[in-house]
């Protein structure tokens, strides 16, 4: 898609509005959290998804359509009163069952 001989931005061809407003609300609500997001996945296969991930390379997978205040709400409390110092051992948390996170710790 070229215009006026210039390449539109690689966001505004693979990626609409709506989903950019729950990427910036994942990076907002994860500051919130303690969580740095730095990145996202998106699987083609499972569009109700998008994955994050924190700079410190964890992995939280996500349903597109959340609340996402609620959703860091409840991964806070999950970090600060159950994984507590073994954060850096988390390989992934999946926080797409509603109050329900499940987490994997790297080599379990």
């Amino acid at each position: 898609l070229v215009r006026d001989g210039l390449l539109p931005s690689l966001s505004s061809v693979v990626v609409d509005e709506n989903l950019l407003d729950v990427m910036r609300s994942i990076i907002e609500q994860g500051q919130h959290a303690g969580i740095d997001i730095s990145g996202f996945f998106l699987l083609p296969q499972v569009p109700s998804e998008i994955r994050a991930v924190s700079r410190d390379g964890l992995v939280v997978i996500l349903m597109r359509d959340d609340d996402m205040r609620r959703v860091f709400d409840v991964l806070k409390t999950v970090l600060d009163k159950e994984i507590k110092e073994r954060r850096n051992d988390v390989e992934y948390i999946d926080a797409r069952f509603g109050n329900k996170v499940f987490y994997k710790y790297r080599g379990e």
